[in-house]
């Protein structure tokens, strides 16, 4: 059986079918895709027909043995909206590194499904430049960026944020109706939510220090100047380099002695002088966490970074600061507790 489908000509650009002309064999089922488009808000009443004829050579829908079926097409044009059940979604403090999922909710009120495409755009914004940060990664991932939700439906959007520095991140999620006429979606996009978040640090400083034993006659002005405790306040408010987020926790890294340094600034904890035999010289230090967020902190020794070895894999020969280091370290000559 041989058909081919008819519209009228001031439908065409309304009602399409795909394929519009073809053959079906003995017991075969055959499955057509219609597009329905309309251009405005109204009621649309369309008509179109299919003409079916059976003999091969005739290859004419006119003859004599073909038949023809009448088919009318009703439908409505309708405008829709991708909303967002919560517009504005403030995450708060993410720490820098780490990842931090949101749920964000969004709704189709109207008659009809809707085909959406997602983009998002960022802005950091803080003690920053500008032009650096222009060209950071997007820090925020969307579980997907493309679908579908039918009428008067809903769909949950898992957002994946991941700031990458000390500010605050701001991410305009826009959406677009993928339609047949929309060749370029996203050039007609519109907002339809705000993520915020920060990316922070944990923050500590020293508030106060206090000398003991054969310290106690030090100041505490002269403290704080022989300990470089206001320089230390200074370098704990910079954001760490990257050298120094090479290990983000405590552990034995290095196989030598000496392990590397990886801060670029350098402090001397001076403890002055005292008499041999004398009462040994104790300082104090308040730590204050100034920031949001919990802080685990530690003291590294050369000896707590360094990774045990086997005897025979040790290097027995050391040089003057390797030897000089292990002697404070087996002399206890300091104790941090």
């Amino acid at each position: 059986m041989f058909f081919r489908w008819k519209i009228q000509q001031s439908d065409k650009k309304l009602l399409s079918v795909q394929p519009a002309a073809g053959t079906i064999l003995p017991n075969e089922a055959l499955a057509q895709t219609w597009t329905f488009t309309p251009s405005e808000e109204t009621k649309y009443l369309l008509r179109a027909s299919v003409t079916v004829w059976r003999d091969q050579e005739t290859l004419n829908d006119k003859a004599p043995e073909s038949v023809r079926y009448p088919l009318r097409v009703i439908g409505e044009g309708a405008t829709a909206t991708l909303t967002a059940q919560e517009e504005q979604v403030d995450v708060g403090n993410i720490l820098v590194g780490r990842t931090q999922s949101c749920e964000l909710a969004l709704l189709n009120n109207g008659a009809c499904s809707l085909k959406y495409v997602l983009s998002v755009e960022q802005m950091i914004t803080g003690p920053c430049d500008p032009e650096e940060v222009a060209g950071d990664a997007l820090a925020i991932d969307l579980d997907h960026y493309r679908g579908m939700i039918p009428a008067r439906g809903k769909i949950v959007l898992r957002a994946t944020l991941s700031p990458a520095r000390q500010l605050h991140y701001t991410w305009t999620v826009f959406y677009a109706l993928s339609t047949m006429k929309a060749m370029e979606p996203l050039a007609e996009k519109q907002p339809v939510c705000r993520v915020t978040a920060t990316g922070i640090y944990p923050s500590i400083c020293i508030t106060d220090a206090c000398g003991t034993g054969s310290a106690r006659g030090i100041s505490k002005l002269l403290l704080w100047q022989l300990f470089s405790l206001e320089t230390l306040n200074k370098y704990l408010e910079r954001d760490p380099t990257p050298k120094e987020l090479t290990f983000r926790v405590p552990t034995r890294h290095s196989t030598q002695r000496i392990p590397p340094v990886y801060t670029p600034v350098m402090l001397d904890f001076n403890f002055g002088a005292a008499p041999v035999g004398s009462e040994p010289s104790t300082v104090v230090l308040m730590l204050q966490n100034n920031g949001v967020m919990l802080v685990n902190w530690a003291f590294l020794l050369p000896s707590d970074q360094k990774i045990d070895m086997e005897y025979w894999a040790e290097c027995a020969e050391l040089d003057p600061s390797e030897l000089h280091q292990m002697r404070i370290q087996d002399n206890r000559l300091f104790n941090i507790s």
